[in-house]
């Protein structure tokens, strides 16, 4: 998904890959039948990036991109990661919700039965400026909401960028 830019600008491999990855998330067909379309929060630039990120609308994602430093792989090309931090909010006090939730995401990029499915995932994920295609993930830390009523929970999903200078 593009966004709603403000600015007329090249888009870079960063924001390539973060809608790329998006845009994956969003065609799964199990996340599409969790997950609201406007409870997954990817700061496209509407206004529904604003409103509060709370217990009233959940299931709910929020994925923040973060960049981190890059180092020259050749002369024209540079590497870095590209790290999107994860939020996720589930109702009632199962932490076995946050950790399925969490499954299910990382099920996105790594569907069951790989082969075809997988291949068609790294190609994109590789056309929009991703080096290898793979998607790392950390442990999800859980955050029991203090009244008992909903889970939260915050993740970070890794997968390295390469940025073709001389194109």
């Amino acid at each position: 998904m593009a966004g709603v830019r403000s600015l007329d600008l090249p888009v870079s491999p960063r924001a390539a890959v973060f809608r790329a990855m998006e845009t994956i998330v969003r065609g799964n067909s199990v996340f599409q039948r969790t997950v609201k379309p406007d409870n997954f929060r990817t700061w496209q630039g509407e206004p529904r990036d604003v409103k509060p990120f709370d217990q009233s609308n959940t299931p709910a994602l929020r994925w923040t991109p973060m960049n981190t430093g890059e180092e020259f792989k050749t002369p024209d090309t540079m590497a870095g990661d590209l790290l999107i931090n994860c939020e996720v909010i589930c109702r009632g006090s199962c932490c076995d919700d946050l950790t399925n939730f969490w499954w299910m995401i990382t099920r996105c990029f790594y569907p069951q039965g790989g082969g075809a499915a997988r291949q068609v995932i790294i190609q994109t994920l590789q056309a929009a400026g991703a080096r290898s295609g793979l998607v790392l993930f950390s442990q999800p830390a859980f955050d029991p909401g203090p009244d008992g009523v909903f889970f939260a929970g915050q993740g970070q999903i890794k997968i390295e960028i390469q940025s073709q200078l001389n194109s």
